[in-house]
């Protein structure tokens, strides 16, 4: 059975570095990247990709900044260097139902914020 893992990702925060790992591969499919603290979509235009499951990597489509303290980017993954035990598919389909639902929360609180802001900056 694959083991999920929560970890903070290898590479540098530096304003140029675009390339992150985990410290072993993951199962396609399975990653949630964080970014100091907050969850990134991997669809916008500031999220990520899975570049190579096997050797870890995950690649950025903007480079965290350095600095004191430097932003962190955070892994959750499948580690697959376990056996996976394949689920049911009514188990993947309650699964996939759950994280949308929570990235679609996620989404709707974003846009509240950003109508609060905007709020803010006529006031």
């Amino acid at each position: 059975m694959a083991i999920p893992r929560f970890e903070v990702a290898i590479g540098v925060s530096d304003g140029v570095n675009l390339l992150f790992y985990t410290p072993t591969p993951y199962l396609p499919g399975s990653v949630a990247v964080f970014l100091n603290g907050q969850l990134k979509r991997a669809d916008f235009t500031d999220g990520w990709t899975e570049a190579n499951p096997v050797t870890g990597e995950v690649a950025l489509l903007i480079a965290p900044l350095g600095g004191v303290p430097p932003d962190v980017v955070q892994i959750f993954y499948l580690d697959t260097s376990a056996p996976v035990a394949p689920l049911p598919e009514a188990e993947i389909t309650v699964l996939q139902a759950t994280i949308l639902d929570t990235v679609d929360v996620l989404a709707a609180r974003m846009v509240e914020t950003q109508v609060i802001r905007a709020t803010i900056a006529v006031c």
